[in-house]
């Protein structure tokens, strides 16, 4: 299982205490957990950016990584799951959406939008990347330090940290650390349906670092559906499987409206593709 950032330290506490009589224990922590005392969006896996170029803030969201790779190391989880912040650019990346809906994206306007927004993303950049490299070097040696690696995730939206080509830079500059992919297929096949970059494009390129995945599924760009849920599955799960080592940690991870009876169906749907 993976704990999840929305859990408050006294859940945490019930959690763990009820997971031992099951045999259940955690292979990854989604940072950052505990949810510190009084957060305000639980939406937000973190309340401060490792990318933020206000020192002070940006330290405040190393130091919350640093609590859940400490968590991560006395309750014997593999890998901590980060986010890494975003690009300001308003509710731009909202008109992709809208352009899918009116199915009007593969048209030329539709490209020149994916193409426009692109370039708005690198100009409002500014050292936000540099600064993520300066937290994910502090992350890297304190993961080191307690045998805990770190899953940097592909995200859902244009706007956040890393995209496609960050990713590669990043894990090219940091061969060998504890800095590693967790790749979540909703948000991938999320992002090949707006046009910003194919599914498997992600995955051929950086499995090898891989050290976990998130499995749900999309009905066009809504994602965290169960695995083969009827009528509304988009991401093809054969291709997934050809890039999953047998070490890779799995995870499903799936909208809260979801029944564990419909949990339980898309797990039986992954045991039947091989892949739980």
């Amino acid at each position: 299982m993976e704990i999840d950032y929305r859990i408050n330290e006294t859940t945490l506490s019930q959690l763990l205490d009820a997971s031992k009589p099951l045999g259940l224990s955690p292979l990854s922590i989604h940072a950052v957990c505990p949810a510190p005392a009084g957060k305000k969006n639980m939406n937000f896996a973190q309340a401060y950016e490792l990318c933020d170029p206000d020192e002070e803030r940006r330290k405040k969201a190393v130091d919350g990584v640093h609590g859940t790779i400490r968590l991560a190391s006395e309750v014997g989880a593999k890998a901590v799951v980060i986010h890494s912040g975003s690009v300001r650019m308003g509710s731009s990346e909202r008109k992709l959406q809208e352009m899918f809906n009116l199915g009007l994206l593969n048209t030329s306007a539709g490209q020149r939008l994916v193409n426009e927004l692109k370039i708005s993303r690198l100009r409002n950049r500014g050292g936000g990347f540099d600064r993520l490299f300066e937290s994910f070097e502090r992350l890297d040696a304190f993961a080191e330090k307690l045998d805990v690696y770190i899953g940097v995730e592909n995200r859902y939206f244009l706007s956040e940290y890393p995209s496609f080509e960050e990713l590669a830079i990043i894990f090219a500059r940091m061969s060998g650390s504890r800095i590693k992919y967790w790749h979540d297929t909703g948000h991938a096949q999320a992002q090949e349906a707006l046009g910003i970059v194919g599914h498997e494009v992600t995955l051929r390129e950086l499995h090898g670092y891989l050290i976990g995945v998130h499995l749900h599924d999309v009905d066009g760009y809504t994602d965290h559906f169960p695995p083969g849920f009827p009528e509304k599955g988009m991401v093809d799960f054969d291709m997934v499987k050809k890039y999953i080592k047998p070490d890779t940690i799995k995870i499903m991870e799936l909208r809260g409206e979801f029944t564990p009876s419909q949990a339980r169906s898309g797990l039986r749907w992954l045991e039947r593709k091989g892949i739980a």
